[in-house]
């Protein structure tokens, strides 16, 4: 059968793909949206430690319960748990829209919204990103999820604005019901879209988190792609979210460069996940991905040694635009060779460490500039980078790794076969 009609794995065709896409684009501005909403609301609390806590409230949920939510996707399906809590997100909304008319400027309200709403993205969270590796063959892994990025990236630079405009106009009421509108959009794509209802291979008697976890370091391949994947990530995103705003500090430019600066990047980096989208995918994706990697040691190094804002923005564009093809590759190659049965455990521990490892990386960038300066900082990060190129390469299995052509996942399920009798 032929990917132009639905087969029995669950795979389907273009047309719904689209939808898909539509949906997931439509989900990802609603979110955007909603971050805005709630910082500007926090914002006007008055008080910044309950800005701090309204925002923490959105974000620790998130992290704390997205293993969870990997487990749910394996046990459930993808269907039941991307469709129920993309309904929960509509309910949310409105429920927000009646709590902000109800008691504006008030704190616990806001409180309580920004935590369900967390714990609800931490679960919709694995199931949006499982879907692609049951919704399309292994080789077209690293494409749908190029395609997927410059969605998500599109999404942040039009939900933002977009935010700040309804606030300015309707205030938190109007955004709040326009997220909810976005949310049902989604909702209908992901309805049309037809999503499979349950694991194409799923492993009835294993739906524990540490069976994922074991399941990736008993493969090689999954092991050392997790790593890389992490360690490039915490780079280049830290640095940017860090050393872009000491940088333009330092050098004492004015807040309008910083703009320049991260929507180049930005900008770059949707250049770059096209690119995957409309050339042919590498033989061995992993090792284009390091080469692509290996090109951002030099702009990384450079970029506090250079004197003018469009010089930083040029420099940033071009590590975006090699950022792109780099994070597309890797995670469509773990989602092609990652077991039907475990998609969504692995997925959610990829997201999870990436995330929760960042912080860590924040502090350490922040304490080498802070005690050897800023241009220290980033020379360490290029190092840093190098070393996990370098390590990458190095490794035989990550660097000869190619896309299964079908979805037979033959090598995963030995693993699978001694995972079940530890």
């Amino acid at each position: 059968m032929t990917e132009s009609s639905t087969s029995t794995t669950g795979r389907i065709s273009d047309k719904p793909l689209g939808v898909y896409y539509a949906g997931y684009t439509a989900s990802m501005t609603a979110d955007q949206v909603w971050l805005t909403t709630l910082g500007w609301s926090a914002a006007q609390l008055g008080e910044p430690l309950l800005t701090g806590a309204v925002l923490g409230a959105g974000t620790l949920p998130r992290a704390a319960l997205m293993l969870l939510g990997g487990v749910l996707v394996d046990r459930a399906g993808i269907r039941l748990l991307a469709l129920g809590t993309q309904a929960a997100r509509v309910l949310g909304m409105l429920a927000a829209a009646v709590l902000a008319m109800s008691f504006p400027d008030e704190w616990v309200p806001l409180f309580i919204v920004a935590l369900v709403f967390g714990a609800i993205s931490a679960l919709n969270i694995p199931a949006l990103a499982a879907a692609p590796a049951l919704l399309a063959a292994p080789a077209r892994l690293p494409r749908i999820t190029a395609i997927l990025q410059t969605a998500q990236r599109v999404a942040t630079v039009i939900g933002a604005p977009v935010g700040g405009l309804l606030l300015a106009t309707g205030g938190p009421v109007s955004a709040t019901i326009a997220c909810a509108l976005l949310f049902a959009l989604a909702l209908a794509g992901f309805q049309r879209t037809r999503l499979p209802n349950r694991p194409a291979t799923a492993a009835e008697e294993r739906h524990r988190a540490t069976d994922g976890f074991r399941y990736i370091l008993s493969e090689p391949i999954l092991r050392a792609l997790l790593v890389t994947i992490a360690c490039l990530n915490i780079t280049i995103i830290g640095s940017f979210n860090v050393g872009l705003p000491l940088l333009v500090t330092d050098q004492g430019w004015p807040a309008s460069a910083y703009g320049l600066i991260e929507g180049c990047f930005g900008l770059g980096a949707v250049l770059g996940a096209i690119a995957v989208v409309v050339t042919r995918t590498p033989l061995r994706p992993a090792r284009a991905a390091l080469l692509y990697a290996a090109t951002q040691i030099p702009l990384l190094a450079s970029l506090a040694y250079l004197e003018h804002p469009a010089a930083v923005a040029i420099t940033a564009a071009g590590a975006g635009l090699t950022l792109g093809p780099a994070g597309a590759l890797l995670v469509g190659l773990v989602q092609a060779l990652t077991d039907r049965s475990y998609i969504g455990r692995v997925v959610s521990i990829v997201n999870f460490v990436s995330v929760g490892l960042t912080p860590i990386f924040y502090l350490a960038f922040s304490a080498v500039a802070g005690s050897t300066g800023i241009r220290t900082a980033f020379l360490a990060t290029g190092a840093f980078q190098a070393a996990i190129v370098i390590y990458g390469l190095c490794n035989r299995t990550l660097r000869t790794a190619t896309l299964p052509p079908t979805g037979d996942h033959t090598r995963i399920k030995k693993s699978q076969e001694s995972i079940g009798n530890t």
